[in-house]
């Protein structure tokens, strides 16, 4: 009964939603004035007409760490889950996510043998499938030298192994540079050994002097390799001196030491890493990083004296790994950056109610716009970070389904012969993808209380507002403005309290006979909220196929209509929208393209279980964001193709997963073969309904 009037309660909520925007912005566009019944409770002021920053997706990465043992971390990497949660990842649309960060990738090194001379024969396979899986979802890694291939390391003031070591990182780079590319090599971020204040250094006896020898030895065997190559640290919280020792003395090193390797002094740091986490308060974030950065700058004089480099020019490189970062000035042979992780509370695994829901989704998106509203838009800023990564693509394990610090929910079915897993999307993972529709230029946007005065930069509500225009003449790209809306109260308790929004834009200057469309997405604990309906189904910890359909009815984000024709007034629209809190709202404004989406690519099926298939592929060919779906098209014989998935979707990827009496099958049941087997292709469909050629079709079986 309970799961009955819960349905019956989303299920009100979409129609009323759904009404809602027709009344609403039909209303709205006509007029920039409220109506005097109207109760608001904020004002967002938008201009189009002042740009103020450019809009680096500086949040694309994320991060996890293989389980103890570390020298078992390829059983782990190996497994099916994490290729499954590496290609959900990779699914997020738009490039939203770039860069995976991993603990102990040396550790997937096998030592086969030694020469007769001692040297050690090494065996990449197992780091090699990780590689491969991580280039195959358009992803790269962020490649920490960290880890100690069969042991055969214990103490780096030894020459010899000094000298081993550097091979190897050099054998290693060089490795995936002949396989893969200089240039997309050239684009990880190699980084020092993670937290070396922690002092958990896999069997090996560092010594302050010996951890120095091997940051040189990683700088130096890159070199090698190619001087394209990025290397920074100290990948440490950098607190106070009397627990960060390695930290600080890494950087005196770079700033002031000798290199082991050529006797020169200074080594090179193309950024700095720090990590910060917050205490569940989203600016605490901002303010321990800004006293970091002072205690360097105090203890570093001469970082303040050398102009900073922007993006990549002579690969001085500003970098932020983990949620925020800083950049002062140093010496012409380094850049320094700051790659801060960023998290909201420290420890991953540590159950929140708060980590479940909405509440983490909105926080994700308002400590993204402090920092890019508070730092980087200030015209008196220095600061030029072009990386940051949340550290949450772990895997949940029993009974915390929903509740750790994770994209996904991850349910081990190890009721099924044989076991296998289900993931469910949470709203994490959805406004990472509302993320990926800004565009590259912010343009001013304002919140105003009720009462007409600036809210201060912590209020729960904020904004950040952009402009896409094409830089080359392709026919696929097109104008585009995106508004993206946090309500939040960082991880305080909240009685599901709704904000009343007056929104107005203006200063918009429009193609000539522009055809716009728009198309809003929400996230909220009312409209996409997995979480509370696998709490109503009783928290089962084997949810039913049934209620596997279900939950993945409420996978984010929610889209309030298809798009629709956006009409202006000339040059402003105002209109008042509802957003819930937490929730994070996206309006998405798309002028026509010349040509419709082109071809998906990439398209590839992996077993879920029996009549399960998880599809994925790839929009790096599509070249538009204004994307309604993805088609799912399925033939059990190659012939005649009918649609499966019949919700739209915005992800690169499905599961085909019928279920009798819920969701249609493509073919009759014959005995117990599986309804799934068959040909797949896969189509875009832009939001004026032109559709794309099809994928290349595949076979699954």
């Amino acid at each position: 009964m309970h799961n009955f009037w819960f349905s019956l309660k989303m299920e009100i909520f979409a129609l009323l939603s759904i009404l809602t925007i027709v009344i609403v912005f039909s209303w709205s566009v006509a007029t920039s004035e409220l109506r005097s019944d109207s109760k608001v409770d904020y004002q967002i002021a938008v201009n189009m007409s002042k740009p103020i920053h450019s809009l680096n997706h500086f949040w694309r990465s994320t991060g996890f760490c293989p389980p103890s043992p570390h020298d078992k971390a390829a059983v782990y990497l190996q497994s099916e889950d994490v290729r499954r949660n590496i290609a959900l990842i990779g699914a997020i649309p738009h490039s939203a996510i770039q860069q995976v960060r991993i603990h102990w990738l040396l550790d997937l090194i096998q030592v086969r043998e030694h020469h007769q001379a001692g040297v050690p024969v090494f065996n990449f396979t197992y780091l090699d499938d990780l590689i491969d899986l991580l280039w195959r979802n358009d992803l790269r890694p962020g490649f920490e030298l960290m880890g100690n291939p069969g042991n055969i390391f214990t103490d780096f003031t030894d020459r010899g192994q000094l000298y081993a070591f550097k091979n190897l990182v050099t054998l290693l780079a060089k490795r995936y540079i002949g396989i893969y590319g200089d240039e997309y090599v050239s684009t990880w971020n190699f980084e020092s050994w993670n937290e070396p204040d922690h002092h958990d250094f896999d069997k090996l006896n560092f010594t302050m002097q010996g951890f120095l020898n091997y940051y040189d030895a990683c700088s130096e065997g890159l070199k090698l390799a190619s001087p394209n190559l990025r290397l920074g640290g100290p990948a440490a919280s950098c607190r106070l001196t009397a627990f960060s020792k390695i930290c600080w003395a890494l950087l005196d090193h770079c700033d002031n030491g000798t290199n082991y390797f050529t006797g020169e002094h200074g080594v090179r740091l193309d950024f700095i890493s720090f990590h910060h986490k917050g205490d569940g308060k989203s600016l605490y974030i901002l303010e321990t990083e800004q006293e970091t950065m002072n205690q360097i700058k105090n203890l570093h004089k001469k970082f303040d004296k050398t102009p900073i480099y922007n993006e990549w020019v002579s690969f001085l490189v500003i970098l932020v790994t983990e949620f925020l970062s800083q950049i002062i000035n140093y010496n012409v042979s380094v850049v320094t950056a700051f790659f801060s992780e960023g998290d909201p509370l420290k420890g991953w695994s540590l159950p929140e109610w708060w980590r479940a829901d909405a509440t983490y989704a909105a926080m994700i998106v308002k400590i993204i716009s402090q920092h890019q509203n508070l730092l980087l838009a200030k015209k008196s800023n220095s600061i030029n970070y072009q990386l940051l990564s949340n550290d949450n693509a772990f895997l949940n394990y029993h009974p915390f389904y929903f509740s750790q610090r994770t994209l996904l929910a991850r349910f081990q079915m190890n009721n099924t012969s044989p076991p296998h897993v289900q993931f469910i999307s949470k709203p994490a993972y959805s406004v990472m993808a509302l993320l990926a529709f800004l565009g590259d230029l912010q343009v001013k946007a304002d919140v105003l209380g009720a009462d007409g005065e600036p809210v201060h930069n912590n209020s729960r509500l904020g904004v950040m507002a952009s402009e896409y225009m094409p830089k080359t003449v392709t026919g696929h790209g097109s104008w585009e403005l995106s508004v993206l809306i946090y309500n939040s109260a960082d991880t305080n308790r909240t009685s599901e309290e709704e904000s009343t929004i007056n929104i107005t834009i203006t200063g918009l200057t429009l193609p000539t006979k522009a055809d716009l469309r728009w198309v809003q997405y929400e996230v909220s604990n009312l409209r996409s909220n997995p979480s509370a309906l696998w709490e109503s189904f009783g928290k089962p910890v084997y949810p039913t196929p049934q209620q596997f359909h279900r939950l993945r009815c409420q996978e984010g984000p929610y889209r309030w209509a298809k798009p629709q024709p956006f009409i202006t007034n000339d040059t402003s629209v105002s209109f008042l929208w509802t957003l819930p809190l937490p929730g994070v709202l996206l309006l998405h404004v798309c002028a026509k393209p010349d040509l419709r989406p082109s071809q998906v690519t990439k398209l590839a099926a992996s077993n879920v279980t029996w009549n399960a298939v998880q599809l994925v592929w790839s929009d790096c060919c599509v070249r538009s964001t204004c994307i309604r779906t993805y088609e799912v098209y399925m033939s059990a014989q190659g012939r005649e193709y009918s649609r499966v998935n019949i919700a739209d979707t915005i992800f690169t990827s499905y599961v085909y997963a019928p279920v009798p009496g819920v969701q249609r099958f493509n073919g009759a049941r014959r005995g117990h073969l599986e309804v799934v087997q068959g040909w797949y292709k896969v189509r875009a469909v832009d939001y004026w309904e032109r559709k794309g050629p099809f994928s290349l079709p595949i076979l699954y079986r």
